[in-house]
């Protein structure tokens, strides 16, 4: 049993390590969309993709680990922590409790800088939108203009720009 529990809370622990190192690439994510770097924030989103499919393969472990526990102690229906440390005594049941405690605010505080991330790249497509649109509506070389001060369409180019970029 104690294996079982010691390996559970050494998995919460991992996954909490991994999900602070993604929150530390979203953190860069930040400076990267601020200075407009594609090319560092293309990597942080390689690097954080390798991170995800560790995360993955620890969730599975963690998951396993539970079931096989919840097996051996006769837990039926859901398995969640909170049933696993009812089967436990005092000392390993808040040792439980506390990593995954952490790892919850952990994800709670990764949800916000990804929310702030998310704000950014939507904002900087926005700009990116309007700057993009004054180009195609703006006067093209040699632009002709009529009696009343406006562009004629004879002077119109067309401006083709890669917008999925």
């Amino acid at each position: 049993m104690d294996n079982h529990i010691e390996r559970i809370i050494a998995i919460l622990h991992e996954e909490e390590r991994l999900f602070a190192e993604i929150h530390g690439i979203e953190e860069r994510k930040v400076g990267a969309i601020m200075s407009h770097d594609g090319s560092l924030l293309e990597r942080l989103s390689r690097r954080q993709e390798a991170i995800l499919e560790d995360i993955e393969r620890v969730e599975k472990s963690r998951c396993a680990l539970v079931s096989d526990f919840a097996v051996l102690h006769h837990i039926s229906g859901s398995h969640t922590l909170s049933d696993i440390a009812a089967c436990v005594d005092a000392n390993t049941a808040e040792r439980l409790a506390e990593s995954g405690r952490r790892l919850r605010l952990q994800l709670e505080r990764l949800k916000k800088i990804q929310a702030t991330v998310r704000t950014l790249i939507d904002d900087n497509m926005e700009y990116y939108r309007l700057l993009i649109d004054g180009l195609k509506r703006g006067p093209g070389h040699g632009a002709q203009y009529g009696k009343n001060g406006r562009e004629e369409e004879k002077g119109r180019r067309s401006i083709l720009i890669n917008t999925t970029a």
